[in-house]
Formats: C-alpha cells, sequence, structure tokens
C-alpha cells in the first residue's frame, strides 16, 4: 500500500507541476525546473505514505505475541490457536494495543488526531524532498540526452 500511494502522489505531482510551469511559461524547461518541480512531488509523497509508515511504526514497536518458537517452549507443544479478535495480553503480560492496520487507523486518529499521523514528516522530507529532486534531474537529463 505505501509503495502504491507513495509513487501514485510523487510521479503525478511531478508532472502535473512540470506541465503546469512550462505551459503558463513560468519557467523555460531547464535542470532549474526540474528541481523545482520534484520538491512539491516530494512534499507529496510524504504526506501520503506518513500515515502508513506511522501506523506500520506502531503495529511494529508494540508488545508482541508469544510465539511457538520462543526457547521456553517444548517440542511437544501443539500450534498456537488463532489471533484473538479482541485486545489480548501479550508476551509479558503487556497489552497488545491494536489488531491490525485498519484497528490502528481508527485508534490513532480517534485517540490522538489527525497530526499524530504526520509526527515525524519533517526529517520524512528532508530525506525525500532531495531524493526525489535529484532522482527527477537526472530523469529529465537522461531525456534531453536521448532525445539529441
Amino acid at each position: 500500500m505505501r509503495g502504491i500511494l507513495g509513487t501514485g502522489a510523487n510521479l503525478s505531482t511531478y508532472t502535473y507541476a512540470r506541465e503546469y510551469v512550462l505551459r503558463n511559461g513560468i519557467m523555460k524547461d531547464s535542470p532549474l525546473t526540474d528541481l523545482a518541480c520534484a520538491m512539491p512531488s516530494g512534499l507529496a509523497t510524504v504526506l501520503m505514505i506518513n500515515p502508513v509508515d506511522v501506523v506500520r511504526t506502531r503495529l511494529y514497536n508494540q508488545p508482541g505475541k508469544a510465539s511457538s518458537s520462543s526457547p521456553s517452549s517444548s517440542s511437544t507443544t501443539k500450534t498456537a490457536p488463532p489471533p484473538p479478535t479482541t485486545t489480548a495480553p501479550a508476551a509479558g503480560g503487556s497489552i497488545q494495543r491494536y489488531n491490525g492496520m485498519m484497528d490502528a487507523f481508527v485508534k490513532i486518529f480517534r485517540d490522538e488526531g489527525v497530526r499524530a499521523f504526520y509526527k515525524g514528516s519533517v526529517s520524512h522530507f528532508l530525506r525525500m524532498g532531495p531524493h526525489f529532486a535529484l532522482t527527477f534531474l537526472f530523469f529529465e537529463q537522461m531525456k534531453r540526452v536521448a532525445s539529441r
């Protein structure tokens, strides 16, 4: 899901921004135009994938369920029962807060609001913005060279 959201936001925003800038004569076709249009695409990407990253991080960091392959389990134990449908104690007696991705989205939104989904988005953009700026700069330069 993260890849679909990120790529869709990134490519569509870059393409639209570049076409808009060139069509309206705001900038001429140049490497500077490529860089200028890539930054909003990096922002759009972060806005789309940061909520998924927050949920995924919360799910990964919550207390886990006891595993049948733990050192304390014997080879004669039966297969563990299916996961419960409600919040249940996890290994070590702590409570597992989320029961999947949709449950985490709903609980985070209900308990913390929309802003919780964008925790860490500034640092995320500081990484993604330059990445996509260089990606699209090199992509457009290769297209220019290939068309000569």
